[in-house]
């Protein structure tokens, strides 16, 4: 093992060259080492320190598959004339395009096919919608930027849209305002992606 200031010979495990003084990492450095499933726990958690995530780590988490924009003004026109459908399964598969960072992230077809499950729907419409924005959110956070999307206008959304007679509120009026913050986003990082993230049969 050689020092990389000085190319003298070292010690395998020695904290400082003999020779010139440089510092040299130990050994069993663990300061790059991914964290853990328990330690990533609470990551979408705005206390949650970003900067503690080893730069090899946080540079996969930024790699998405958000590769195509969507006109803002059309996602919002279909929300309303579908009553949102169309944002359950557009909207469902963007879970997919997006990396799994805890360990209870699911994808696409878990998203969209537990909604079809009765009254366990009611519950799994909450996950779908706060975990989505959770994980765009997220993206925005590890490219050190403001998180575009506020949860709690989504959580009071969908809060409405399970109350009967009173949910249309939330379809005609709070989902369509959701549905165009959530597109604007999913644009900015659809611009902003790097093609050396995408599989070749994706360029």
């Amino acid at each position: 093992m050689q020092c990389s200031n000085c190319n003298e010979d070292i010690v395998e495990d020695s904290a400082f060259c003999k020779n010139c003084g440089h510092e040299i990492r130990p050994k069993d450095d663990k300061s790059n080492v991914n964290l853990t499933t328990f330690q990533l726990s609470n990551v979408y958690a705005k206390s949650f320190d970003i900067n503690s995530i080893p730069d090899k780590q946080r540079e996969n988490f930024e790699k998405h598959l958000i590769i195509m924009r969507f006109p803002v003004w059309l996602a919002v026109v279909l929300s309303i004339f579908t009553l949102n459908m169309f944002g359950t399964f557009y909207y469902g598969l963007k879970h997919s395009q997006l990396p799994r960072i805890k360990s209870d992230d699911f994808f696409g077809g878990k998203a969209i096919g537990y909604l079809f499950i009765p009254f366990f729907n009611f519950y799994w419409i909450f996950i779908f919608w706060l975990r989505l924005i959770d994980k765009i959110n997220f993206q925005f956070k590890l490219r050190n930027q403001q998180a575009p999307i506020p949860k709690g206008l989504v959580l009071a959304t969908v809060i409405i849209s399970v109350i009967p007679y009173v949910g249309y509120i939330s379809y005609f009026i709070l989902f369509p305002i959701v549905i165009g913050i959530t597109q604007s986003a999913c644009n900015t990082l659809a611009a902003d992606r790097d093609v050396s993230y995408l599989p070749p049969d994706l360029w």
